[in-house]
């Protein structure tokens, strides 16, 4: 699980485009992209459905809101975020500017729910923040559904759909102390770097960052 941006160190709107989780072409990676039955679209285009073996990932909508309350409200999720849950009302508001695009020219925002594929249930989220061919991403899982591989399988669907439209360069924040987020990234085929963001958490890469040579 990574960075709450609907609660956490954010502007208004919720979508800064801090993130968490990339994903590179390693074998497990591209095992899973091979799940994903929706064909990718220009990163400048509408957010669309993606599916994989045990979720399809839903583009955000502002009803959402009152199955996310409760997905979000669990204390837990803000251990390595600070903040607190939002109230239904914040949380509504969230939705609507997302759901209404980033006002920065040439920044595009996509955001998408995770739901249970059989059932429909809302079991977290996952967003980017595309600016040119580059994407910084994040997910979110509520605890009731963590350590069943669910962040990882949602993630390395969303980079592949990202690297299917073009994106050519991935980023992720993790909070140093957060080693199962760390797992997720590393899993999934980034590089951890030297750098800590403003924020204290270490940025992970992909590709990884070149070595200068001595």
């Amino acid at each position: 699980m990574g960075r709450i941006l609907v609660v956490s160190r954010q502007g208004p709107d919720g979508h800064h485009g801090r993130g968490v989780l990339v994903a590179t072409p390693t074998a497990a990676a591209t095992d899973l992209a091979s799940c994903c039955r929706d064909t990718a679209v220009s990163v400048t285009g509408r957010t669309e459905p993606i599916s994989t073996n045990r979720l399809v990932l839903t583009p955000l909508r502002v009803e959402d809101a009152g199955e996310m309350y409760a997905v979000l409200a669990d204390p837990e999720l803000y251990e390595y975020t600070g903040g607190e849950a939002p109230s239904l009302e914040r949380l509504s508001e969230i939705y609507r500017a997302q759901t209404s695009g980033s006002p920065t020219d040439g920044e595009t925002w996509h955001n998408w729910v995770l739901r249970d594929i059989e059932t429909g249930t809302a079991l977290g989220f996952v967003q980017a923040t595309v600016t040119g061919t580059t994407a910084d991403v994040a997910w979110v899982v509520g605890v009731p559904w963590q350590r069943k591989g669910l962040a990882r399988e949602a993630a390395i669907a969303m980079c592949a759909w990202l690297r299917g439209s073009g994106v050519v360069g991935l980023t992720a924040h993790i909070h140093p102390d957060h080693s199962a987020s760390a797992a997720v990234a590393a899993s999934a085929g980034l590089e951890e770097t030297d750098a800590l963001d403003p924020d204290g958490e270490r940025v992970w890469r992909w590709p990884a960052p070149t070595l200068p040579i001595a």
